[in-house]
């Protein structure tokens, strides 16, 4: 097992209130959370468990960190968790594509699930700017893009310009016609883009379609730090704070429009 002890699972106690008991007597377990964005609808089930209490009876008192330059947040975690010498849980979440390379670069991390089964990256344009058409031709354009996805971006349309632009600046940049396209998630970004325009944004996904041989792999992926998954009390932490962000999800799809309502809340 990965997480946690069967021994502590409330099967193994005679009754409820034992298992309340014992849960009790170990206190609220800490955890910092950082995200690759600020709190939106890609973190709904997050926001909702948060607001709805889950974490709580889980007994786990949960910080969400306030956002890192894009591509680091591996680095936080793992600098985090040594930081405190192990005191509290450390998780993050980041792009499965951006994860692996932070890996790579000496970043001490597992990946331990996921929260999307695919990514929702995509490069969104103006209405009329034939950005598919470009991008399936070879065609030459500008892109606006995440420090963090210029490299994957200049492999998959290599005649392209990518542009590094900070995401609070890109779709300025893309209105003021300075770029043909920016990349965007195609669960809030392009919606909001839609809702500013007043119509339907040109909008062609990283995946399929016009880049079939293009594999991103999962998105918001959660991991945590290597010396945090050999503690049996951290992976027991881990469990119990990805069973409540699972359930938090299954509570988003059984009331959407309820879940809207807590990430506007939570945007301030």
């Amino acid at each position: 097992q990965v997480f946690g002890s069967s021994l502590q699972d409330p099967r193994h106690f005679r009754d409820v209130l034992a298992w309340a008991r014992y849960k009790m007597s170990r206190g609220a377990r800490h955890v910092s959370l950082q995200l690759d964005y600020y709190m939106s609808s890609q973190f709904a089930g997050i926001a909702v468990a948060l607001r709805r209490g889950l974490y709580d009876k889980a007994g786990i008192r949960l910080q969400v960190l306030a956002p890192c330059p894009p591509g680091d947040e591996a680095q936080v975690v793992d600098r985090g968790y040594a930081g405190e010498q192990g005191q509290k849980l450390w998780v993050g979440s980041m792009e499965q594509n951006t994860l692996l390379p932070a890996i790579s670069a000496g970043c001490k991390v597992k990946a331990v699930a996921s929260m999307f089964g695919r990514s929702p990256l995509c490069l969104a344009g103006l209405p009329g700017s034939r950005i598919r058409e470009l991008a399936s031709k070879g065609g030459k354009m500008r892109i606006a893009a995440h420090v963090d996805t210029v490299d994957l971006l200049r492999r998959i349309l290599p005649h392209a310009e990518v542009l590094d632009v900070p995401r609070e600046d890109k779709m300025q940049s893309l209105m003021r016609g300075e770029v043909d396209a920016v990349q965007a998630y195609d669960v809030m970004e392009t919606l909001k883009l839609s809702r500013d325009l007043g119509r339907q944004p040109e909008i062609v996904p990283l995946e399929g379609g016009v880049f079939p041989e293009v594999a991103l792999g999962y998105a918001q992926v959660l991991f945590a730090p290597n010396q945090a998954l050999k503690d049996v009390d951290h992976r027991e932490t881990l469990r119990s704070f990805l069973e409540a962000s699972f359930q938090g999800w299954c509570e988003v799809m059984q009331d959407p429009a309820g879940a809207a309502d807590i990430v506007l809340e939570m945007q301030g």
